[in-house]
């Protein structure tokens, strides 16, 4: 599935490849989840596999298996989630985000009613909470894939690496310096309104539309900044 793989067992024991075929793949694993990386790197290279049916049956031995599943299989799918950050970060964190932000929007305008269910400032807080959380997910997925390419878990993916490439330590640590700034100039207008009403009670509604994004364009941003300065770290040059 998250390969688009056709191969029907693909922890099959018994392969063939060539020697330039092996050397491509550059497998790096150290326990059993190297067949699975074997599989996962040709797909991901694009070389030629070909699955030859067989039937299975009873090996005949006597002895219990060695293979402890929980622990085996983890081992296995952490290598899969490991190869594809896109769906493991990258897709569900867009998603969260865009749904957080739109949905954001709608209740800063007013409340929002779908069927017999209405939503209002409490939804608001967890539409941002959806958006910080949604942010923290691309951030990962960015930085797993870069680390996946240096590492040489990962081939170079030109999409990736163009992205990754234009996200230089200097630019992001930008964008979340302004991003923090709006936030910060945002929370100094409602502290404004809590002195205009003499420090006294505030409209619920009118206060938590305006602390609300601004808490989480606070996040955003400093998160931004911190990815900036780890991601600087990761590209620091080393023989």
């Amino acid at each position: 599935m998250l390969f688009s793989s056709q191969i029907g067992d693909f922890h099959c024991g018994l392969r063939g490849f060539s020697k330039a075929a092996f050397a491509k793949m550059d497998l790096k694993s150290t326990g059993m989840e190297f067949a699975s990386e074997m599989v996962l790197k040709a797909e991901l290279i694009g070389l030629k596999i070909t699955e030859v049916p067989t039937t299975l049956a009873p090996d005949g031995r006597t002895r219990r298996p060695h293979l402890r599943p929980w622990r085996d299989g983890w081992r296995h799918l952490r290598l899969m989630f490991l190869f594809s950050p896109r769906y493991l970060f990258l897709i569900p964190g867009l998603a969260l985000m865009l749904f957080g932000l739109v949905f954001g929007a709608a209740l800063i305008r007013g409340p929002v009613t779908i069927g017999r269910a209405g939503f209002d400032i409490a939804s608001l807080v967890y539409a941002g909470a959806a958006v910080v959380v949604g942010l923290q997910a691309v951030l990962f997925a960015l930085l797993a894939q870069f680390y996946g390419i240096r590492r040489g878990f990962l081939p170079a993916d030109d999409l990736m690496t163009n992205i990754l490439d234009a996200l230089t330590m200097e630019r992001v640590i930008l964008a979340g310096l302004l991003i923090l700034s709006a936030s910060l100039i945002t929370g100094l207008y409602s502290v404004g309104i809590w002195i205009s009403a003499d420090f006294g009670d505030l409209i619920p509604r009118e206060i938590i539309t305006i602390a609300t994004p601004s808490a989480v364009g606070s996040i955003c941003g400093s998160e931004l900044i911190m990815f900036g300065l780890f991601l600087g770290v990761l590209e620091v040059q080393h023989r």
